[in-house]
């Protein structure tokens, strides 16, 4: 009994209970942006698939650290709950594999969604360059 294994049990122990906090925090959050659609439009609930697609940008390369970042410009296919299509940046560490997602802009057409991440992209990629 090692301690990969100790931690793989207080995990299954734990799941349950992180899983209904999720659920609970998601509940919470559908009550507010039914409240103000409008106030709570760059909420992260789905409403239907969650899918979404990515403009590949150039990435970062942090010499002084020697960090490098996969950078894409991304937007939702699907609204969220409030009704809007999402749009945000997404960097990813190619080191370890951590990421962030910032940036988040919400919009009414899918379109104007998917031309904010492609211009989005060819500003940071004129900005690296």
């Amino acid at each position: 009994m090692g301690e990969d294994d100790y931690r793989e049990r207080i995990e299954r122990r734990l799941q349950p209970f992180l899983q209904r906090m999720e659920l609970e925090a998601q509940d919470r959050e559908r009550k507010l942006v039914e409240a103000d659609p409008k106030k709570h439009s760059t909420t992260t609930i789905m409403a239907g698939k969650s899918n979404y697609l990515r403009w590949p940008a150039k990435r970062i390369v942090d010499d002084e650290q020697e960090r490098v970042s996969e950078v894409h410009f991304c937007y939702s296919t699907g609204r969220n709950i409030a009704g809007y299509f999402l749009a945000w940046r997404e960097v990813v560490e190619l080191k370890g594999g951590v990421g962030k997602r910032d940036r988040w802009v919400a919009f009414k057409k899918r379109r104007v969604a998917r031309d904010w991440a492609e211009r989005a992209r060819d500003i940071h990629n004129e900005k690296i360059s």
